[in-house]
């Protein structure tokens, strides 16, 4: 009924209380009520209160509303009789008075409850301070701020709580004790006894529900006393004990007490012509009295009404008999639980051996006439005995299977009663000693699959001992005992459920009853219902309508045939109508009369059926009329539905689970469509006139059968009467089948422990303590019967009997065979079933039916539904199959089909668009593809760009990109082939056929394709996939630009070097850099050189990769390839790539042989690289990194003749490894020392790179390097005879420089007589060509500088390499004139 909230604890402020444990010693279930009460306010949502757990926890829950349930836990157990009472000011008052002597006021805005808006002072408690709390009976609120107490001793203590000024708030209780002896206060044990001890004790409590206040208030004690409080016992008269002697108006006698339990016996009704007098509104009240029956009279007890009389002076009233009705004798033996008067009728609820029986009268008052008595019974249920499950087991030998089936079935077990009953399964099993089986230990997804897990885990099958042979025969009996006492425990729990508890009044001013886990409400019997019961009690053979009669016979007929058999039959019937029949229904019909039926039929049997039959004159008349009974559906009622006097008996339908289930989604809908509960209700009467309507037909049918054999002449064959009962029998088989089949509902929301937050934050401030354990989102969940989940939102006005009617009437199904469009109904039925979610009974009753196109079109959609596309493609196609060469649907088709099929125009070509969009919404691309092609070819106008854009858009994303390319150059739309451009090329780059796209002609579209490729490469990540660049590179390639390719491959080498990446990542993409300069230098060298080169705006020169020098642009631009307004451009030559190109390796060497450095985040230029290798005395590198990249190499040299002279001044003292650069096979191979290695390492290292070209540069830098190291340092050999051969002068001057007089004496010395040794002799042996001997030039400025140092010089030798030198010079120039004289004496 209610579900497993999460509970709010409710403290108390007295502190000598023990330790709650509602476990200890509990008579109940937890879920099972020990009382309820149903709460109706006018015009807002009813409340249902419940005290469950043992009598610890209130249950609040809204019935007609959409409020989340709620539940309160105290601190002791809670009276029985926790009460809510209406106030003025728009709130709701829980009363609740615990053992301990605790009152307790809940304060709720209404209509929102619990989930509006709080204050402070929701809740508040009050001790009881006058009385023991032992002596604490039962409590009474006769208005928010009255609270009577009954208590042990006869004695009631008046709780009285004045309002605050008008306002919602009220003072705290003030107490105040009543006792019925005298006019004032007694202590707790009245003095004065009486003849039997506790025979003044209450027993009950009743009081007016008035718009006027009242502080009268009416009890019942045990001794049959009626009294009337106010401040004091106004009015009191003894009951009298027999319904004889209430009606004869004798004194009533002492004795026969009352049970002392507290009970509902009196009720207070309003006022006859419902108008209370405002001076005195207790004036003229009617209170009716319940007296059990204490004799041995037949009956459950009767009924009194007083009269109370106005106001006497003295303030004292007198109860005035007025009428008396006795019970009905089906009353007799039961306990009355509760009753209620609605309008002029009179409820009772009885407790009939822990099951509820309702009866009601009309109830007239001031008449002592005897009134009838009817009773509404609850829909039949199956009597779960092993014999029962028997012939369920000759149809169905699956033993599992059949028992799941049975327990699961809506109605018959709640959810919290398998869980149970489960729990006490595994624990009887836990406790047997021993290994338990693994079952126990497993999880299962739902509660169904538990069972059948658990049960019959510990049933193994055993194998003959001395054969071998399995005994399959003992293990199926095992198991089916094992189910058979999961089963009995199932029985026992819900036994206790259903114990009767109240009966209230609901929105309609219908009777509501009230069970410890069940609500039900009472409502009408419709024609079936009546005609059912009417047979099931035996009451029909006697009727004179011939279909009630025509029923009553087939009902007979069916029960004569043996259990099994009849089993056997109705499955056999059952199987029929299920199936595609290719016979005519009375062949059909015939052959099963002969082979299941008459076989089974005694001759008696026979006999009596058939003089039954001919007594009714026209059996065809009675079966039409009988198919009209079963069918029967009435007019819609328009308006409040109200129940005439001499309505026939109802019938109470029970909605049942364990929770609320209410609907969110829409806050703009009524509380009442949002209410579960009254759609639960009407499912529960449809389930219950679907039963009523399915055995009725099921027994006609079988009749039928008996009549096309025994008399066949009594059934019409034109149209054949056999058929409309057949169908009648098929379409309430899939009704029947469809309420006994349970399902979550599918619009429930689960009450997370997000809403209860929610809730709880509206208690902020309050002295509430936190939630308990976290229980499961889905705990509470009902499990309802598939018909609540189709059944549409319920109507305020409407009762649960027009709410079932309605919908019965508007799914078309209970109208004759022959009266409605062909399989429209049941297609409707399947497409509901479909839109809810339930799938597989979709599939199942479609399959049931002719696969005519209607059925065909849902139940492919089921398919899609559930994932299986492949089984729904070929029923879409057989739908197709519907539409005529004209693409328009066939006429025979059209009622079903149009129902489900969601169309504007029913024409073939929308039909596949439509069947497209289905497959889209699935993303299943593969069929949106084939159905949008069919819907393209069989168009024979052209058809619109959304068609070819889902085709173009499925083959791409199946990569059908061949299907893609043809529809694309065969499509009408020019725009949309250039958006769709785009896509193809993309997508067939991100998929790898590079390929297939290049060899492609794209006839029409190349440049659009080459413009798609350069965005890309241009915009798209460098180091991303796909390689734009690469896919543009191929294209032009493939095509033979090969300018366009290397610019291609430039640019993206340009966008790789600005890239700024990890350490470890430079590598990768320095190599990728190279790769692509590498390309397109191998490109720009296969065109014309005046052609290879590359314009780039010149922004992109900016990059930090860069470091060359901006060229400047062109003056001469070829205007068919840049426009007079341009902008400024960048032109990369060739060379100038390869400079690039030559520097990105430099970076990637230095990368790689120095890992250690951070090369990526670094600005590194050509000299920074050659400078870097320097540093690290890789001399190698840095020659050919200073040779490719024209860097000079004076500090090269500088630095290298520096590790020389290190090297020789360290001698033999340094290891090979101080340096590496002489580590080489080739160093090695010189031998010597290092210092002598080095040496000879440098001199060819000048070799190869100073010459002529650079002045010899770098030998007047090593030179200079080892002077400056040491002046007095000895110069290689090889240097000085390198400066002798080739620069002579230089050499001379840095010994001037250095202050070497000695050797610049020296070596001036050598120049001059190696000069003179030239010019000497004849022609033949001159050294120099005569022509050119007067052109000999010697330093004399330099000389003459020297001459004159040396004259200051102190040093002998300096002085005599002096003169030395000045004798040289002038026999040099005494030469030189003779020579020249020779010259000018030539001719």
């Amino acid at each position: 009924m209610c579900p497993r909230t999460q509970e709010i604890h409710v403290p108390t402020l007295q502190r000598d209380l023990p330790i709650a444990d509602p476990s200890e010693k509990a008579e109940l279930f937890k879920e099972h009520a020990s009382y309820a009460t149903y709460y109706n306010p006018k015009e807002q949502p009813s409340l249902l209160l419940r005290l469950v757990n043992n009598n610890y926890t209130v249950q609040l829950s809204s019935i007609s509303g959409h409020i989340q349930p709620i539940s309160f836990g105290f601190e002791s157990p809670v009276i029985p009789n926790p009460t809510i009472v209406p106030d003025q000011y728009s709130e709701a008052h829980v009363i609740v008075c615990t053992e301990s002597g605790s009152v307790y006021r809940l304060v709720f805005p209404v209509p929102n409850y619990w989930e509006g808006p709080r204050g402070n002072t929701w809740w508040h408690e009050h001790v009881i301070k006058t009385t023991p709390r032992e002596s604490i009976k039962a409590i009474h609120a006769v208005d928010p701020g009255l609270l009577l107490v009954a208590l042990k001793d006869g004695g009631i203590l008046r709780l009285q709580a004045r309002r605050q000024s008008s306002q919602a708030q009220f003072d705290d209780w003030t107490e105040s004790i009543m006792y019925s002896s005298t006019g004032f206060q007694l202590p707790s044990l009245s003095l004065f006894g009486s003849r039997h001890e506790g025979s003044s004790d209450i027993v009950a409590f009743a009081s007016a529900s008035s718009d006027v206040f009242t502080e009268v208030a009416f009890t019942l004690s045990r001794d049959r006393y009626l009294r009337v409080w106010r401040d004091k016992c106004i009015a009191s008269v003894q009951v009298p004990a027999t319904f004889a002697a209430a009606r004869r108006g004798s004194q009533a006698k002492p004795g026969n007490l009352l049970p002392a339990l507290y009970r509902s016996l009196i009720r207070v009704l309003p006022a006859p012509n419902g108008v209370e007098d405002e001076d005195d509104p207790d004036a003229d009240r009617r209170v009716l009295v319940f007296m059990p029956s204490l004799t041995e009279q037949a009956g459950g007890g009767f009924f009194v009404l007083y009269r109370l009389s106005e106001r006497y002076s003295n303030g004292t009233r007198q109860l005035e008999y007025l009428s008396s009705q006795d019970c009905s004798s089906r009353s007799t033996g039961s306990e009355l639980r509760d009753f209620t008067v609605i309008g002029n009728h009179l409820w009772c609820l009885w407790d009939t051996h822990g099951q509820a029986m309702v009866e009601y009268v009309t109830l007239e008052l001031e008449s002592e006439d005897a009134a009838q008595w009817y009773s509404a019974i609850a829909p039949p249920e199956p009597d779960y005995t092993p014999e029962y499950f028997d012939e369920l087991l000759v149809q169905n030998g699956a033993v599992t299977e059949v028992f799941l089936d049975a327990i699961l079935r809506p109605g018959i077990f709640s959810r919290f009663t398998l869980e149970t009953a489960l729990k006490q399964y595994r624990d009887s099993i836990s406790s047997i000693p021993g290994q338990h089986p693994p079952a126990l230990v497993a999880s299962y997804p739902t509660l169904g699959e538990h069972i059948a897990g658990i049960v019959g885990c510990t049933v193994d099958l055993a194998i003959d001992p001395q054969s071998g042979e399995q005994l399959w025969d003992q293990y199926w009996s095992a198991l089916k005992r094992d189910w058979e006492g999961f089963v009995a425990r199932c029985k026992e729990v819900e036994r206790s459920a259903r114990w009767p508890l109240a009966i209230g009044v609901g929105e309609l001013e219908q009777p509501v009853v009230l069970e410890r886990e069940r609500l039900g409400v009472v409502a009408r019997d419709d024609t079936s219902l009546q005609a059912f019961k009417v047979f099931a009690q035996g009451a029909g053979s006697g009727t004179s309508n011939s279909a009630l009669a025509l029923l009553d016979i087939a009902k007979g007929l069916q029960e004569s045939l043996d259990g099994a058999d009849r089993q056997i039959l109705e499955s056999h019937l059952t199987s029929v109508v299920r199936e595609t029949i290719a016979f005519s229904w009375n062949d059909v019909g015939a052959d099963i009369s002969r082979r299941l039926l008459l076989s089974q039929v005694s001759p008696p049997v026979r006999g009596y059926v058939t003089a039954r039959l001919n007594s009714l004159g026209s059996v065809n008349r009675a079966v039409v009329e009988a198919l009209y009974v079963i069918l029967d559906v009435e007019a819609e009622i328009k308006g409040e539905a109200v129940e005439e006097e001499d309505s026939p008996p109802i019938s109470k339908a029970n909605g049942e689970g364990n929770g609320w289930a209410g609907s969110m989604d829409d806050p703009a809908t009524p509380g009442w469509q949002k209410a579960q509960w009254p759609r639960a209700w009407a499912a529960a009467y449809v389930s219950a006139t679907i039963q009523a309507r399915y055995h009725l037909a099921l027994s006609l049918l079988i009749l039928t059968l008996f009549v096309i054999e025994e008399m066949p002449d009594q059934l019409a064959t034109e149209p054949p009467i056999l058929g409309d009962v057949f169908q009648a029998f098929q379409v309430l088989s899939i009704l029947h089948h469809l309420a006994e089949r349970s399902a979550d509902h599918p619009d429930a929301k689960a009450f997370t422990a997000g809403d209860t937050d929610e809730i709880l934050a509206k208690f902020n401030g309050m002295r509430v303590s936190s939630l308990g354990p976290q229980l499961s989102p889905q705990a509470h969940i009902v499990s309802y019967s598939l018909l609540h989940t189709i059944l549409p939102p319920p109507r305020h006005d409407h009762d649960v009997y027009n709410q079932a009617h309605a919908f019965l009437r508007s799914n078309g199904l209970l109208i004759p065979g022959s009266q409605r469009p062909l399989l429209a109904a049941e297609v409707r039925l399947v497409e509901s079933l479909r839109v809810d979610g339930h799938l597989h009974i979709a599939r199942e009753i479609a399959g049931w039916l002719p696969l005519a196109p209607g059925v065909a079109y849902v139940l492919a959609r089921t398919w899609l539904d559930g994932g299986r596309p492949d089984e729904a493609v070929h029923l879409f196609e057989q739908v197709a199959i519907s539409f005529g060469d004209d693409g328009l649907l066939e006429s025979e088709d059209t009622d079903a089909l149009e129902d489900v099929l969601p169309l504007d125009e029913y024409y073939l070509p929308h039909y596949y668009n439509h069947v497209a969009d289905l497959f889209a919404e699935c993303s299943l691309d593969v069929y949106v593809a084939q159905f949008t092609k069919l819907a393209i070819d069989s168009s024979p106008e052209e058809v619109s760009e959304k068609l070819w854009e889902t085709l173009l858009t499925s083959y791409i994303a199946l990569g059908l990109y061949e299907d893609a390319y043809m529809a694309l150059i065969s499509m009408p739309h020019q725009p949309l082939q250039q958006r769709f451009i785009s896509r193809l090329v993309t997508a067939m780059c991100d998929k790898g056929e590079i390929d297939r796209l290049t060899r492609w002609n794209f006839v029409g579209f190349q440049q659009d394709v080459e413009n798609v490729l350069a965005f890309k490469a241009r915009n798209a990540d460098p180091i991303g996939w796909p390689n734009y660049a690469n896919v543009l590179y191929a294209w032009y390639t493939f095509r033979g630009d090969y300018r366009s390719a290397g610019q291609a491959m430039f640019r993206q080498a340009r966008r790789l070097s600005e890239i700024i990446c990890k350490p470890s990542e430079y590598i990768d993409f320095a190599t990728e850099t190279a790769r692509c300069y590498l390309a397109a230098i191998n490109c720009l060298s296969l065109v014309d050189p005046k052609s290879a080169w590359v314009a780039l705006p010149a922004s992109h020169e900016a990059g930090r990769a860069s470091l060359r020098k901006r060229r400047r642009p062109r003056t001469q631009l070829p205007d068919e390839v840049f426009g007079t307004e341009a902008d400024d451009i960048d032109v990369v030559e060739l060379a100038d790539i390869r400079e690039e190109y030559m520097l990105v390796l430099s970076r990637l060497a230095l990368a790689h042989r120095y890992p250690q450095h951070d090369i990526a985040n670094l600005v590194i230029g050509p000299e920074d690289i050659v400078s870097r290798f320097v540093q690290e005395g890789a001399f190698d590198d840095a020659l050919s990194n200073a040779r490719s990249l024209g860097v000079p190499m004076t500090a090269l040299f500088e630095s290298l003749t520096a590790r020389c002279i290190h090297l020789s001044q360290a001698g033999a003292t340094l290891s090979e490894d101080a340096a590496p650069w002489l580590a080489t096979t080739r160093v090695q191979s010189w031998g010597g020392t290092l210092g002598q290695r080095a040496w000879k390492y440098l001199q060819e290292s000048l070799e190869r790179n100073d010459g002529p070209e650079t002045d010899y540069e770098y030998h007047k830098t090593v030179l200079k390097a080892i002077l400056e190291e040491d002046r007095s340092a000895r110069l290689p050999a090889w240097l000085v005879q390198f400066f002798e051969q080739n620069h002579p002068e230089h050499l001379i001057q840095v010994y001037f420089k250095y202050d070497l007089l000695s050797e610049a004496l020296r070596q001036s010395i050598n120049l001059v007589k190696e000069t003179q040794k030239k010019s000497r002799g004849t022609a033949k042996t001159r050294r120099m060509p005569f022509e050119t001997a007067a052109a000999t030039w010697l330093p004399y400025n330099l000389f003459d500088q020297i001459i004159g140092a040396a004259a200051t010089s102190k040093a002998r030798d300096v002085s005599a390499l002096a003169t030395e030198l000045k004798k040289t010079m002038d026999l040099w120039l005494t030469s030189a004139r003779n020579l020249t004289r020779d010259i000018h004496a030539r001719p």
